[in-house]
């Protein structure tokens, strides 16, 4: 026999030798353990790439114990409150090696003496759990005085067979036992940062007391685009909606946390929300534009490459007048189903449906549409609110529009490619807040669709044809305004084309996924509904796929290899819109009798989900189902055959609203946040979160080195996103942090929430203290009137835009508290009296009332 191998002449690895790569110099027990979202991170790259968590399945007795699951939310709120008292110390105190495992004093917390001896058993068991990492950590078995290896993780098993029989696998025993620390350590982040990321949070996992790291968590999350201090070169750590009920993978060990290492940028934004408590939305989807020819496809110039491209538009210069027109009945029509159902919520179009100045004629007329309506005395005590627009843009690039060439120009070294974008706009005080989304993958037009789509007399079928756009950084935007809403959007082939995108969203969970089309009918036999499917079993996303009725219209039917007319003989397919969810399964959404327009109801349903260790989300996992559609027809015929619809020559000329970048939609997103928890904690450490969102640099000797990395990574990515991997310019300017708005904000904030009004309030119930701070909001309105209102007193305010920046704070002052307010249940309110409940009502009529009076701001 030949000689054996040396093992040691083969390179092992250590978890040191894995954490030095990530961060050198840092160590487990003072400096990962500093941020769960870190200690994530770590253990999910050792359970990704060794494969080691299916010893969840393998060995499970440990996760298997009536109390386990509850030990593990008690050491997930005590890891919470450790680093909750590193972030309030504002000091760089040392921290020790047992810092996180050292138990609080009992009179130090809210713990009740009968569950006194199972907080202190929660926390002997985390720091066995730390214990145990802490020896493995350079990779020496501390009993057997063996070498651990990461690589051998990957080979964990239970058992080994001898002579027939199956026994422990002695050898294995190390391994075994740092995996079970590794899976419990795990379960403890992924609990401790429960609520991270949603204004709603998971109320048996939260309380106020922890709120400023919630608070530090979600400004670095909408700064960087991760909750880790990691470079996001290794990966990022994201909130979660869903957990997987299938299958064996890492998604299903966490409810609230997911790692993922991609190129993709996630934008994770949240905005005012009106019906927090219905957990119900309205949807009008428009399939426009509702006829298209081979004319709004345009070959560009050959190249003598393999490939050729086409631009495609979808309102030609002679539909201009049309299209405008439909717009403005698409308005109407948002307005008339707002009269019927109280609010529409969403309003969406397809794939590259509109223009920029189509699309900016919308919003133009809608902003005009609610100051008419809120104006009008019959509608006083109405509160209106516009919906959020999510629509497919086609938009020339601004190189193109320089050089006067026309589109399809190229002279071998001039290339100006188009952008397809999806663009989310929400609409707050006197102004759209835009995200944009660029498309990830071209359209390629193979001979089948070529033939399919009548488009073969233009563009010849013997070449590879694809879409002319730019493809820039891949963004996956989330916009999560409550805890049961969390929308994202792709565009057609994002859909098909499983990477880069699809892991993320699949690890994310969002409750409601829009996929916006150019293609042919929705039937449930046809790709989009392949791909919907999938991520309706896992994660459970709840999917709409919208087509417009043009692209239905131009598309044949395949019949014994032949495509032909679907108008000859049998009554066309304008199947516009496909809906699946797991709950009801799917469902074809059909436009008949020349209807041009769909309405949806959908409900939000609580489920109970359970990660693969065994720990229930407390039924919190939200699941969108359909509960009904409704075909709407545009009254187009009343529409004038103009651009510009004739106005009502005494009506006083209405201002445009503001405009936005992707900049304001993140500084939308760091105000409601800060906000929040400014309100959670009555005002509590108000400076030091202040300075956060200013961004002001972290003064030497202020926090630990962990957290001060932290605030490090927060502060450059606001004033820097390009260094961090954000790629500013595909949403507009990079701008500058803090903005004028900001500082402004930042000063007010400092006035509402100044120490005497939190030393003043900190011990009343929370029905008092939002009357107060109602109150004191009022009282900054009056001010502002007297001091900026430009109109009498019984007209609608008129504000100069300069001055817009002092109603920022009220106003979201007003709506988040209507939002908290609205959805609160007597269950869960600290409500002591049939008074209290009184003052709710009174308080609620109250805040609407103001908002009614400032919805129809002029901002001039």
């Amino acid at each position: 026999m030949g000689q054996q191998p040396d093992l040691n002449e083969y390179p092992q690895l250590t978890i040191a030798d894995l954490a030095k790569s990530l961060r050198p110099g840092w160590d487990f027990t003072t400096d990962w353990l500093c941020w769960p979202p870190d200690t994530f991170a770590l253990v999910s790259i050792i359970m990704e790439r060794t494969g080691c968590y299916r010893h969840c399945l393998i060995d499970y007795q440990w996760s298997r114990t009536p109390e386990y699951s509850q030990q593990v939310r008690f050491a997930a709120r005590h890891w919470l409150r450790k680093t909750t008292e590193l972030v309030e110390a504002k000091s760089d105190r040392t921290v020790s090696a047992n810092y996180f495992t050292t138990p609080f004093k009992q009179e130090d917390t809210k713990i009740p003496e009968n569950g006194w001896h199972f907080y202190t058993k929660s926390i002997e068991k985390f720091k066995g759990i730390i214990d145990t990492i802490e020896d493995f950590w350079n990779g020496v078995d501390p009993k057997t005085k063996s070498f651990v290896d990461l690589e051998v993780l990957r080979t964990i098993n239970d058992v080994q067979v001898k002579g027939g029989t199956k026994m422990p696998n002695d050898e294995m025993a190390p391994y075994r036992k740092l995996t079970e620390a590794l899976l419990q350590l795990l379960a403890i982040a992924d609990s401790a940062c429960a609520g991270i990321g949603l204004l709603e949070k998971v109320a048996s996992e939260s309380s106020a007391p922890t709120e400023i790291v919630h608070c530090l968590a979600n400004l670095l999350l909408t700064a960087t685009g991760s909750l880790s201090t990691l470079p996001k070169f290794h990966g990022a750590v994201l909130p979660k909606m869903r957990t997987p009920q299938g299958g064996i993978t890492t998604r299903s060990l966490s409810h609230h946390l997911t790692f993922h290492t991609s190129e993709v940028e996630v934008m994770w934004r949240t905005i005012p929300w009106y019906n927090h408590h219905q957990k119900s939305i309205n949807v009008i989807a428009v399939p426009f534009p509702f006829n298209i020819s081979e004319d709004n496809f345009e070959p560009r110039s050959e190249r003598f490459q393999s490939v050729q491209y086409f631009s495609y538009r979808a309102t030609m210069e002679a539909g201009q007048k049309d299209a405008y027109a439909y717009l403005d009945e698409v308005i109407d029509l948002v307005w008339r189903q707002n009269e019927k159902l109280d609010q529409i919520h969403i309003l969406v179009f397809p794939e590259s449906s509109l223009s920029e100045e189509q699309y900016t004629h919308l919003k133009n007329k809608l902003y005009e549409r609610l100051i008419d309506s809120s104006c009008k005395e019959e509608n006083a005590g109405r509160l209106y609110h516009l919906p959020l627009i999510v629509a497919g843009i086609s938009k020339e690039s601004e190189n193109s529009k320089l050089s006067n060439q026309p589109h399809n120009y190229y002279d071998g070294v001039t290339d100006h490619p188009s952008h397809n974008e999806v663009r989310m706009a929400t609409f707050f005080a006197g102004k759209w807040y835009d995200v944009a989304q660029r498309k990830h993958h071209r359209w390629h037009l193979n001979r089948n669709q070529l033939v399919q789509y009548w488009l073969a007399g233009k563009l010849p079928s013997e070449r590879r044809w694809f879409e002319h756009i730019s493809v820039a950084q891949r963004r996956l935007t989330i916009l999560a305004p409550t805890g049961w809403l969390a929308l994202t959007a792709l565009i057609c082939e994002d859909l098909a084309q499983l990477e880069p995108v699809s892991a993320i969203i699949r690890g994310i969970g969002p409750t409601f996924l829009m996929a916006l089309l150019s293609d042919g009918p929705q039937l449930n036999s046809r790709w989009s509904a392949r791909y919907a499917n999938v991520l309706a079993d896992d994660p459970g996303t709840a999917v709409l796929s919208l087509t417009s009725l043009g692209m239905v219209k131009r598309c044949k039917r395949l019949t014994n290899d032949l495509y032909i007319d679907q108008s000859q003989g049998e009554p066309a397919s304008h199947t516009v819109a496909l809906w699946k969810d797991m709950l009801r399964g799917q469902q074809e959404i059909h436009l008949t009798n020349g209807n041009q327009a769909v309405r949806f109801t959908l409900s939000a349903k609580y489920k109970e989900e359970f990660t693969l260790d065994g720990r229930s989300d407390g039924t919190n996992a939200a699941v969108f189902e359909l509960e009904g559609y409704e075909q709407l027809p545009l009254n187009i015929a009343a529409q004038t055959n103009s651009a510009k619809p004739v106005k009502n020559p005494t009506s006083p000329k209405k201002p445009a609203p503001l405009e936005g970048t992707w900049l304001d939609i993140r500084e939308l997103t760091a105000v409601q946040f800060t906000l929040n928890s400014l309100v959670e904690l009555r005002g509590r450490n108000c400076d030091e979160i202040c300075s956060w969102l200013k961004a002001e640099p972290v003064s030497p000797g202020s926090y630990p080195q962990a957290i001060k990395k932290v605030l490090q990574q927060m502060s450059g990515a606001l004033k820097n996103p390009k260094r961090f991997g954000i790629d500013a310019m595909q949403g507009g300017d990079n701008g500058s942090w803090p903005s004028e708005d900001i500082s402004a904000i930042y000063a007010e904030l400092l006035i509402f929430f100044s120490p005497e009004e939190c030393n003043r309030f900190s011990e009343i119930s929370d029905v008092k203290y939002y009357e107060r701070l109602f109150e004191k909001t009022k009282e900054k309105l009056k001010f502002n009137d007297a001091k900026f209102n430009k109109s009498q007193p019984e007209r609608r305010p008129q504000i100069t835009i300069a001055n817009r920046k002092f109603y920022l704070v009220p106003f979201a002052i007003m709506h988040l508290l209507h939002a908290k307010i609205s959805k609160w249940q007597l269950e869960s309110v600290n409500i002591a009296t049939t008074t209290d409940i009184k003052d709710i009502v009174n308080l609620r009529r109250d805040i609407k009332y103001h908002m009614m009076k400032y919805q129809s701001v002029n901002f001039i």
